[in-house]
């Protein structure tokens, strides 16, 4: 046995035999390197950490895709969401982002997108992420997606504008609104209550309107509100502009917000159920 074990070995030459264990290293290396550059499933925290629970929201248990994080808008409110948490397909987990109890940082966008954007690493170890924002929710989610920097994340906007775009004119009717529901409101709330949302609205109005969202690859999905629409100068709403042809769009009937309501919360649903679905398929790291 001895003999034949030696007979067999023989056959390559020292020199030779270095090389062919190179070859089979080098083999089993790129093997490795193969296996490893296939993209994991997106992995996410099914139970929130106690410290989370402040500040995330579960809107929507799910499993198979990658959860969608909701931003809040200007008045920093995400109860919009709640509609199309119930209609969407049990696939898509659903997170809402809440603002700072402490009034940290509330007043700029760029800094209230670092801090969602550090929520969301604890929730979701890796990308790609969905991100999603209403209205002016929208710029605040596309700068969340920046931060995050995976190439291969979805932004999904519903009738949110350019702030670059609307500018001052867009301010004076944030600001108008702002007034007339001050009015409404002298009924039921002291002035000295009143003064302070109002103050802190102006200040996040503000930034937000000054706020020039930076050129991206991101994939964008816009759902747009007709009435929207019709008054828009830009049919993109200023997002063509800052992400090119990676900008995809719904148009959804009614007015501005009407789309994240009843009846027509469960056709945007839809929509954005049949969407994700083909966005998983392109991104092949959908699966927990």
């Amino acid at each position: 046995m001895g003999m034949a074990f030696r007979s067999a070995a023989s056959v390559v030459r020292p020199k030779h035999r270095n090389s062919v264990f190179a070859s089979l290293i080098k083999a089993t290396l790129l093997l490795i390197a193969c296996v490893c550059s296939v993209a994991r499933p997106v992995a996410y925290a099914e139970q929130l950490p106690a410290d989370l629970e402040a500040r995330i929201a579960v809107l929507k248990e799910g499993t198979g895709r990658p959860p969608m994080f909701c931003m809040q808008t200007l008045g920093g409110n995400v109860d919009q969401f709640a509609g199309l948490a119930h209609h969407l397909n049990s696939d898509t987990p659903m997170y809402a982002v809440l603002p700072r109890s402490d009034g940290t940082n509330v007043y700029d966008l760029t800094a209230v997108a670092k801090d969602a954007s550090s929520l969301i690493t604890r929730v979701q170890d890796r990308g790609p992420y969905v991100v999603c924002g209403f209205s002016s929710g929208g710029a605040l989610a596309l700068e969340v997606a920046r931060q995050l920097d995976d190439p291969d994340s979805l932004v999904v906007m519903f009738d949110s504008v350019n702030p670059a775009v609307a500018g001052k004119k867009g301010y004076v009717q944030r600001f108008l609104d702002l007034l007339n529901r001050g009015w409404q409101s002298l009924k039921t709330k002291s002035l000295a209550e009143l003064w302070d949302k109002s103050y802190a609205f102006v200040r996040r109005t503000w930034s937000y309107w000054g706020h020039e969202p930076e050129p991206s690859t991101l994939q964008v999905l816009l759902f747009q509100q007709q009435a929207t629409l019709d008054a828009a100068e830009d049919p993109t709403f200023g997002w063509g502009r800052v992400v090119g042809s990676r900008l995809q769009v719904e148009i959804i009937e009614g007015a501005h917000g009407a789309m994240l309501a009843p009846p027509l919360v469960a056709d945007t649903a839809s929509r954005l159920d049949r969407r994700l679905a083909d966005y998983c398929t392109t991104a092949s790291r959908c699966a927990h």
